[in-house]
C-alpha cells in the first residue's frame, strides 16, 4: 500500500479500488492529496477512476488547479455528487467526463464570492494600497467569474447569459433539476 502523507490510510484503500474522496473544503490540502493521488494512478496506466464529492467549495485560486488536474487525467473520470456539492465544488465536478448525483443531493453554483473578514488583515490600510489592491482584487473576480461561467456554458450546453443568471439566482439545486439544467449527466441509485 503507497504511503503518502496527504492520504490517509482509508482514502489509500479507496484509491486502490480506483477511488478519489472530495470531502470538506477545497483548500491547500485537497489539491495535494488529488495531486497525489494522480501520481499514484499514473503509475497504474492511468484506470478508470470515481471522484466522490461531498463539498461547500473553497478557494478559486486551488479549486481551478484540481479542475485542471482532472480535466487532464488520461482515464475516463466519473464525478459522483454525494449529498451536496456547492460552489466551486460544481466547477470541479465539469471536469469529470461523466457526472451523475445521488438523487437526494444538492448543488449550487454561484457568482463568487470574496471574503472581506479574510482579506483585513491582509491591507495595510493605506488608500493607495487599499485602491490598488480592491482594483486588484474586482479584476481577479471577473476573470474568475469568466472562466467558471465558460466551464458550466462549455458543458452544459447553456449559453453564457443563461449561465450568469444561474449563477445570480444562487439556489440550492436538486439532482432532478441539475439534471434538467445539463449540469449533470445523471441520477444513480448505486455507485
Amino acid at each position: 500500500m503507497w504511503k503518502y502523507e496527504h492520504i490517509d490510510e482509508t482514502r489509500q484503500r479507496l484509491l486502490s479500488k480506483g477511488i478519489i474522496d472530495l470531502g470538506g473544503d477545497i483548500d491547500e490540502a485537497m489539491v495535494m492529496y488529488v495531486r497525489d493521488s494522480l501520481m499514484i494512478l499514473a503509475t497504474n496506466d492511468n484506470p478508470d477512476i470515481k471522484v466522490r464529492i461531498t463539498c461547500d467549495g473553497g478557494n478559486v485560486r486551488v479549486g481551478l488547479a484540481i479542475y485542471d488536474m482532472l480535466k487532464g487525467y488520461p482515464g475516463h473520470c466519473t464525478g459522483i455528487v454525494f449529498g451536496f456539492c456547492r460552489s466551486f465544488a460544481m466547477v470541479v465536478l465539469q471536469a469529470c467526463n461523466h457526472r451523475l448525483s445521488l438523487p437526494h443531493s444538492t448543488m449550487k453554483i454561484h457568482d463568487v464570492l470574496v471574503d472581506i473578514e479574510k482579506m483585513k488583515s491582509e491591507v495595510i490600510l493605506n488608500r493607495h494600497k487599499l485602491d490598488r489592491f480592491m482594483e486588484s482584487l474586482a479584476q481577479d473576480v471577473k476573470r474568475d467569474q469568466k472562466a467558471i461561467n465558460r466551464i458550466y456554458s462549455s458543458r452544459s450546453g447553456q449559453s453564457l447569459k443563461a449561465i450568469r443568471q444561474l449563477s445570480k439566482e444562487d439556489h440550492e439545486l436538486t439532482a432532478k433539476e441539475a439534471l434538467k439544467l445539463r449540469l449533470i449527466d445523471g441520477i444513480i441509485e448505486k455507485y
